[in-house]
């Protein structure tokens, strides 16, 4: 199994554009559990990690799916693009994209979600 979990973090942490709209916000799995809200932010996970060849009797290369979130009380299109302008840099490739909303638990404010799925072959 090959892992791309902290090199996609050091990149997307590495993107100007992108820290310029999110800080250093991007987590993996969950955000942090904060009062007030923190800012629009990103949540990232792995979906599948499968192999995709085989040399050897040993891995070569994996297919690897990951779930990225964008959330945001406001509209959620600039950072999604930013994202999706640095997932591509470092080698991403998107193969979904959808629009949802959630309430916030307490005061039942809408909080925007951009949830966007993407595919790299390691």
């Amino acid at each position: 199994m090959i892992s791309v979990k902290t090199t996609t973090m050091t990149g997307l942490l590495a993107n100007a554009t992108l820290t310029a709209l999110v800080s250093t916000r991007i987590y993996f799995k969950n955000a942090p559990t904060t009062s007030p809200w923190p800012g629009s932010y990103i949540t990232f996970y792995e979906n599948t990690n499968i192999p995709a060849m085989f040399a050897d009797n040993a891995e070569q290369l994996s297919e690897i799916t990951y779930q990225f979130d964008v959330w945001s009380k406001g509209s959620t299109t600039a950072i999604s693009l930013a994202l999706d302008a640095a997932l591509v840099a470092l080698g991403w490739v998107r193969e979904f994209a959808g629009d949802l909303d959630e309430r916030e638990d307490i005061t039942q404010e809408v909080i925007y979600r951009k949830t966007m799925r993407y595919v790299i072959l390691k």
